[in-house]
């Protein structure tokens, strides 16, 4: 069986400030086979995040 950080991916949610720098809001996971824009478009129409978030994909390194 894989470890967790060998199939899901993390992508931190931000959200635009007025002074132009990024406010973190959340973390999300999804499985390793959705992408940037799949993963962004999953949280603006069926979660209700403003269409304006930015995401990152983050590296999960394993300890084990």
């Amino acid at each position: 069986m894989k470890e967790p950080s060998e199939r899901f991916i993390r992508w931190d949610v931000y959200v635009p400030r007025t002074d132009k720098q990024l406010r973190w809001i959340d973390a999300v996971f999804f499985t390793v086979d959705c992408d940037k824009q799949y993963v962004k478009q999953s949280l603006i129409n069926h979660d209700n995040y403003p269409s304006t978030i930015v995401i990152c994909r983050q590296t999960i390194h394993s300890t084990v």
